[in-house]
């Protein structure tokens, strides 16, 4: 996993969002076989009622970790995120814009039965957002890319800065050490935000 994809996966678990990571999109060939046409660098998943923070003494979070703004989080959807990530400028490659990957993406995670899958994927391949409000609670599926830019939402898909990614993780770090450290175990990205903080 490139240092990129690491700093998004961190960032999107901080937002309440469980991730796959370089999931691997394999079609068929025309004369029989497989062949890889991309890998999408990031599925992630996020509940309407997730709630991160300090919990109390009866296990409650009062107080939850607000997510950041520029990820638009919706309130009462099901929220799911394919995107790319680029240490460069951020955009989406062709091959992740194609209906077969988004296809083959979305059935990974199960948020469409298979009546939705192929015009879900052909909506997405064309715009940045899919609503799915037919269902309670109800879900949208988005396309996004991660990399240098400014965090804006276009046309075709939502752009999030690995800056702003950068510092929305280390604004949570710093005013919940104690609470994500044990996250820091096996989060690379994490570790290394436990670190300067220490040296601080």
């Amino acid at each position: 996993m490139n240092s990129g994809v690491a700093l998004v996966r961190a960032y999107l678990r901080t937002n309440g969002y469980m991730v796959l990571d370089e999931v691997p999109i394999v079609l068929p060939e025309r004369l029989g076989g497989f062949r890889t046409h991309t890998d999408l660098d990031i599925v992630a998943v996020r509940f309407p009622c997730v709630r991160m923070g300090r919990p109390d003494d009866s296990g409650r979070i009062p107080d939850p970790i607000e997510t950041d703004p520029r990820l638009d989080v919706p309130t009462g959807s099901i929220d799911v995120i394919i995107g790319e990530v680029k240490e460069g400028r951020a955009h989406l490659n062709r091959a992740i814009r194609s209906p077969e990957a988004l296809r083959l993406g979305l059935a990974r995670v199960g948020v469409c039965d298979e009546q939705e899958l192929d015009r879900t994927a052909e909506l997405l391949s064309e715009q940045a957002v899919v609503s799915l409000d037919d269902s309670s609670p109800s879900r949208q599926v988005r396309l996004v890319a991660f990399g240098t830019g400014t965090s804006r939402k276009t046309a075709t898909h939502y752009v999030i800065s690995l800056k702003d990614a950068w510092e929305f993780i280390d604004s949570i770090m710093e005013r919940e050490h104690e609470l994500l450290l044990p996250a820091t175990l096996s989060d690379p990205v994490l570790s290394l935000l436990h670190l300067e903080q220490k040296i601080r």
